[in-house]
């Protein structure tokens, strides 16, 4: 059985305590895992070593007396419990004393970063040690660093991103298989609209940074000098600039991720405890991708990872216009699943004047072959299963 660290930390498992008093949405990506470990095991391990907090920031709490860090993180994993409707099955494990046979699994976002020698110890005591790379082009070089420092890591991502330019530059010591452990898509996501009747543009849909505007600025540096861009999504940041010019082939529901608003410093350290997707959020995303016969969503084109948005349009029949190189390792075909451009919206605006005129029998099998991959091969039941399956892998090592 595979062990969960600190899963109350973040929105990746399921709603941590903090988003309640920030009033944010959780996106819980990977929170089918946790109930399908229920549903077929019924239970789930969680390790909770009191290095990270929800509530406080990293490099503040790993100062703190260790009574105190482990009593305040005890305590938001109780809560986590709670907010999320978790029973006693889904239970707080004590440390291993000794070398285990188990698996702990950890996401590089913040597991990975500071505070990293209060737990290498506790990650070295696990067979294995997989870190899923979500968020990893945040602090790249420090995670990279860190992880290098355990032999008995595996790294495991949405996608293959092994050839990838960006992890290459910064993983180049890795060399055992990456092991492809993606989102799953919620069962809500499906087809519900005739292709024929549908808006003939592309719909837009996400959100993007603005990666000068981010704190503390050393954590995007990695990103910004390697990448040379200022965003995560740099073709919905592009799209957001032209969306008026661009309604009469493409809608637009892209919004900032927060507000692009020029202001003082002191506005600028407040604003980064909120965010400006309330709109984006309140969007019925299955009616909207159901009314469009294409979507773009835009992958993390650099570092490698497709959105999960990609998916839930292509379940709803939305025919997804993406870059093939963001879809390695999950079996997606070009021009039989999607239909692809080369990540710059020129080449986006000239496929889609393409595309909106090809004939529609082509353009309905497109629609249907994505759709059925989708609500297959993302399903939550199939998603657990291909997680099992990756972490059979780790076997062989």
């Amino acid at each position: 059985m595979i062990t969960l660290y600190n899963p109350h930390v973040d929105d990746l498992f399921a709603k941590p305590p903090h988003f309640s008093l920030l009033k944010r949405k959780a996106l819980k990506k990977y929170g089918f895992f946790i109930t399908e470990e229920i549903a077929r095991r019924g239970k789930v391990n969680v390790v909770i070593d009191g290095t990270i907090s929800a509530f406080i920031p990293t490099k503040f709490f790993i100062y703190l007396p260790k009574v105190l860090r482990h009593l305040i993180a005890a305590a938001e994993f109780i809560l986590w419990r709670k907010i999320n409707g978790f029973d006693h099955r889904v239970s707080r494990v004590a440390l291993p004393k000794a070398p285990t046979d188990q698996i702990l699994f950890a996401f590089s976002y913040k597991a990975a970063a500071e505070g990293f020698s209060l737990r290498r110890e506790l990650f070295l005591k696990y067979r294995a040690t997989i870190f899923h790379m979500s968020h990893y082009f945040i602090s790249t070089s420090v995670k990279a660093t860190n992880l290098a420092q355990l032999k008995n890591v595996c790294l495991a991502g949405d996608s293959d991103i092994s050839e990838n330019n960006y992890f290459k530059h910064f993983f180049s010591w890795y060399n055992k298989k990456f092991l492809v452990m993606p989102f799953a898509i919620e069962p809500r996501f499906t087809y519900l609209q005739d292709f024929a009747k549908r808006d003939t543009r592309c719909v837009a849909t996400g959100s993007f940074h603005d990666l000068k505007q981010e704190i503390p600025v050393k954590k995007y540096e990695d990103y910004r000098k390697k990448t040379g861009s200022d965003t995560y999504h740099p073709i919905r940041k592009e799209i957001y600039k032209n969306r008026i010019a661009l309604t009469d082939i493409i809608e637009s529901k892209i919004s900032p991720y927060r507000s692009l608003e020029k202001t003082s410093k002191l506005k600028q350290i407040l604003r980064h405890f909120s965010i400006s997707q309330k709109q984006y959020f309140s969007i019925d995303l299955v009616d909207l991708y159901n009314n469009f016969q294409f979507a773009i969503v835009g992958e993390e084109e650099f570092a490698g990872f497709p959105a999960l948005g990609a998916f839930e349009a292509m379940a709803c029949g939305c025919i997804l216009i993406g870059n093939p190189s963001t879809y390695s390792g999950l079996g997606l075909l070009a021009n039989i699943h999607f239909l692809t451009y080369n990540g710059q919206l020129e080449d986006l605006i000239n496929k889609l004047k393409h595309y909106r005129h090809t004939d529609l029998n082509i353009l309905l099998q497109i629609s249907k072959n994505g759709a059925k991959f989708a609500a297959n091969y993302f399903s939550q039941a199939s998603i657990y299963n291909k997680w099992n399956l990756e972490l059979q892998e780790i076997i062989k090592y």
